[in-house]
């Protein structure tokens, strides 16, 4: 039963509904001190560990493109407000629908490139290299910038952040006017440049054809210690027996490691190499010149090149978590709308890549409900089934949302805002600390105790086990009862059967069961809220060759209470998967009869469209029929006025006739 405790005057108490057959829960608000703080700082950045949170961590910096979004990866970590939480959730999300609609971009173009835009800001000069990087900075920026405009109408978050990126279109253009890919000087980029280029090429030719002239010259065979020239201090010498120095005019330049060899230039072509010393001098300077010219254009835009560099990083980054998130089929969850916590079909990522390595290997996806008026969920069940994993797949997705990355789990998860996560998981006895496993335990217990709030996530694995069960199960009990009273978010993992009637008769408290086939023998991994569970001590051992002798003493032992115990938790659990096979079908046959409804709503849709065609068809057909009848009655109305005409026309031929018959008469009456 919990007791009230004497509270300080900062304490503030909401109780709950009371329940007669069940303890008073007590909601405590505590304000959180500096210590506390601390504490809670220390035990997230330890959950962080155990949880594994260093390899989600590593996946996303091994998607950056750039160096500078590496160095945003390793930054990842759980966010201080839920406000930051919601619009990084909402800004991966937008990624995620551009990276789908537009493909993959190519972000490695991202260089770090700060020291040198701090060196100009210094009249430093940049080199080629140097210089091509920065002006594909700027037109990745400028690119970005423009897609802000036209490309981000229903995606505002990530508008938002190209938006803020400057435009600088003048630097990538004249950049790419004197430096081409991937970094080098063009041979055209000024016409003194081309020109002392050409010169060298001539001047080179010159001094070749001389050199040529002793190299392979019988005269010199016995002079020259190898048949090549090599250069000293910038200008073409022959390797010279130092013997044979004297039939050799010419400047003593250097000597050989060995002291064997002189090198030396012949005099007949001290002019030509002098000649070519002026040019590559003038080549030199020209380069220079042109570095810095663009240095200085560099060091004009620099504080909006800093800006830009920042933004990419941080975009780059995003990206990456994009593409972590769609590797694993992960969607956002609501987060920090309610208070309660919900995983719907939640997958561990670590258990995703292993399923991506091996065909083989199934992911049992987790379900799991800590609503706010139950958020303490005590888990059972035999040992290899899957607690731990629940455990840790719970503990890493918050931390996962609590850093503002989709998770792998149903769209209808929720998660609320978190303000640490502790987690007791694992064996951390130590030898140099003479630390023991049960004393690591209780330090971790400690800092729950004193750290965690009503905002908090506590996972504790195996509770109770790393002492003796008669002490354990009331020290366990007693410390549930403490963190029930904070009312955090509390999940544990036992086999102590003391913790599952505490479940059973505390109010905010349910049991969890990790699902175990009776037949097989074998563990499901699925997780049944509302009943405890068994640890199969006495099946498993059976199955696995355990001498009958000793399990039938040990079924003895355990007594008959804790055989009724048993057969009662299966009976439930027997008639819980019953229940499920039959809410299972109920729910298959609503969906059927969605589907036929919604078949012959289609059909009936498709029926009244059929016969709104058949009516504009029948329409179409009257006015066509009507509208050829017309036609016809013109045409045979023409054919009748013309008839008509062609009468008349003979009438009036007759009339003519006739006449000229009369008249014809007349004349002969006359005569």
């Amino acid at each position: 039963m919990l007791k009230n405790k004497p509270f300080s005057s900062n304490l503030k108490l909401n109780f709950l509904d009371y329940h007669a057959e069940r303890p008073i829960l007590l909601r405590i608000k505590r304000k959180m001190t500096e210590p506390a703080k601390k504490i809670l700082k220390s035990a997230t950045e330890h959950a962080l560990g155990v949880l594994e949170f260093g390899r989600i961590r590593k996946l996303v910096k091994e998607a950056c493109d750039s160096e500078l979004g590496k160095e945003k990866a390793e930054e990842l970590y759980p966010l201080d407000s839920a406000e930051q939480v919601r619009n990084r959730l909402e800004l991966v999300s937008e990624i995620i629908r551009a990276l789908e609609e537009a493909g993959q971009p190519d972000l490695s173009g991202i260089a770090d490139v700060r020291q040198q835009i701090t060196l100009v800001t210094k009249e430093g000069v940049l080199s080629a290299d140097d210089l091509w990087k920065i002006g594909c900075i700027a037109d990745l920026s400028n690119r970005l910038s423009h897609y802000s405009k036209k490309g981000c109408n229903d995606k505002p978050h990530l508008g938002e952040v190209l938006g803020s990126l400057f435009e600088i279109p003048g630097i990538a253009g004249r950049i790419t006017e004197y430096i081409i890919p991937p970094g080098e000087l063009s041979e055209d980029a000024t016409p003194l440049l081309t020109d002392l280029r050409k010169r060298k090429a001539v001047t080179h030719e010159k001094l070749q054809a001389k050199l040529e002239s002793y190299i392979g010259n019988p005269k010199y065979e016995n002079i020259l210690q190898d048949e090549f020239v090599t250069l000293r201090h910038g200008r073409f010498v022959l390797p010279v027996k130092i013997e044979r120095k004297q039939e050799i005019q010419g400047v003593i330049h250097d000597r050989s490691a060995s002291g064997a060899t002189l090198f030396i230039e012949p005099l007949p072509i001290v002019e030509l190499n002098n000649e070519m010393r002026e040019l590559e001098l003038a080549e030199e300077a020209e380069r220079e010149r042109i570095f810095r010219l663009l240095s200085e254009l560099v060091a004009a835009h620099a504080e909006s090149l800093k800006a830009n560099l920042e933004i990419l990083g941080r975009l780059d980054f995003l990206v990456a978590c994009a593409r972590v998130a769609r590797r694993f089929d992960s969607t956002c969850p609501e987060y920090g709308k309610s208070e309660d916590f919900i995983l719907e079909k939640a997958r561990h990522p670590m258990l995703i890549i292993e399923g991506e390595e091996n065909e083989d290997f199934e992911v049992v996806p987790l379900d799991i409900e800590l609503r706010d008026s139950s958020r303490a969920l005590v888990v059972t069940g035999p040992n290899m089934g899957g607690k731990t994993v629940a455990l840790k797949t719970c503990g890493l997705l918050a931390a996962m949302t609590q850093s503002g990355l989709p998770i792998p789990a149903g769209e209808n998860s929720k998660i609320p805002h978190l303000s640490g996560i502790f987690a007791d998981i694992g064996d951390e006895q130590s030898i140099d600390d003479s630390l023991s496993s049960f004393a690591a335990h209780v330090n971790r217990w400690q800092e729950a105790v004193l750290g965690a709030d009503e905002n908090s996530l506590v996972l504790i694995d195996e509770l109770g086990s790393a002492t003796d069960p008669e002490e354990g199960t009331p020290l366990s009990r007693a410390l549930l009862e403490e963190l029930i009273e904070k009312h955090s978010y509390l999940i544990v993992t036992t086999h102590l059967g003391g913790l599952k009637a505490l479940a059973v008769a505390t109010d905010g408290v349910e049991n969890g069961a990790m699902e175990f086939d009776q037949d097989e023998l074998r563990p499901t991994y699925r997780l049944k809220t509302g009943i405890p569970g068994r640890s199969w001590a006495f099946q498993i051992s059976r199955r696995l060759g355990l001498d009958e002798r000793i399990l039938e003493r040990g079924e003895k032992l355990i007594g008959e209470s804790g055989s009724h115990i048993d057969r009662l938790i299966a009976d439930l659990q027997r008639k819980m998967r019953e229940a499920e096979s039959l809410r299972a079908n109920v729910k298959s046959e609503l969906k059927a009869l969605k589907q036929e409804k919604e078949t012959l709503n289609a059909l009936i849709k498709a029926n009244e469209e059929k016969a709104s065609r058949v009516e504009e068809l029948r329409k179409r057909y009257e006015d066509d029929r009507l509208e050829m009848l017309e036609r016809e009655m013109a045409i045979e109305r023409r054919k009748l006025n013309e008839e008509i005409r062609k009468i008349r026309r003979q009438e009036e031929a007759a009339e003519s006739a006739r006449k000229a018959v009369r008249e014809r008469l007349d004349e002969i009456k006359k005569i």
